[in-house]
């Protein structure tokens, strides 16, 4: 199975370099990885870029930039499109801020090989942790620094839904979406660590964004389930 993982970024390259690097070191299953700039500041890591693409061999690297900051789930989607015009069956979505310690891509095969109707992802969190409660109902849900599942799985979701803006439910609504329909959660035994809010730090911007977005998904959601 063709395999294309697509990492967006907002400035900090460092972090994306690193995760190329983890990739190049781990990674054995060969993959398109598809970077889509989120209309980062200045021009410093083109030559970052363009160095990667040249370097690595077991993998194609493709490079989209955004025209303005459009945020999480709409890079995702174009990332997406993009990796499904060039032959991809499996997608798996990754931020740019998780360490990887091992070929989890091979283990996302061997999961999609099983049984393709499955949302696969790095942490499944399943209690209620102040967000994910619904009128009473506690919504478990994959967070969204690590998702995979096959082309078809990703055609009927729909992608991710770009009413969120540039950050936060976006995980939980795919994870609701994907079980109503009848798609299993499933998690990954490889190993990760997740720095967290790297691009995006957790204040006061971001805490109000996320209450109106909680606000977006009751609307959504609230008598469907």
């Amino acid at each position: 199975m063709k395999v294309s993982i697509i990492i967006p970024f907002y400035g900090r390259w460092d972090l994306t370099h690193a995760r190329m690097l983890e990739l190049y070191t781990h990674v054995q299953t060969k993959c398109d990885i598809v970077l889509v700039d989120d209309a980062s500041e200045g021009d410093g890591y083109i030559g970052g870029v363009a160095w990667w693409q040249k370097k690595i061999d077991k993998h194609s690297v493709y490079y989209l930039r955004n025209t303005e900051n459009l945020g999480f789930g709409w890079s995702m989607n174009r990332g997406a499109r993009v990796a499904l015009k060039y032959g991809a069956e499996v997608l798996v979505f990754m931020s740019n801020d998780v360490q990887i310690f091992s070929d989890f891509v091979a283990e996302i095969v061997g999961l999609v090989e099983q049984d393709k109707n499955v949302l696969i992802g790095g942490e499944l969190l399943d209690r209620d942790t102040g967000w994910n409660v619904l009128d009473g109902t506690i919504i478990p849900y994959l967070t969204g620094w690590l998702l995979a599942c096959h082309k078809d799985i990703w055609a009927d979701l729909g992608g991710f839904d770009i009413k969120y803006g540039r950050h936060d439910y976006e995980d939980i609504d795919l994870s609701l979406t994907a079980t109503t329909k009848g798609y299993a959660l499933r998690v990954l035994s490889s190993k990760f660590y997740h720095m967290a809010a790297q691009t995006a730090p957790y204040d006061v911007t971001r805490e109000r964004i996320t209450k109106e977005n909680q606000q977006k998904f009751i609307e959504k959601w609230r008598g469907k389930i």
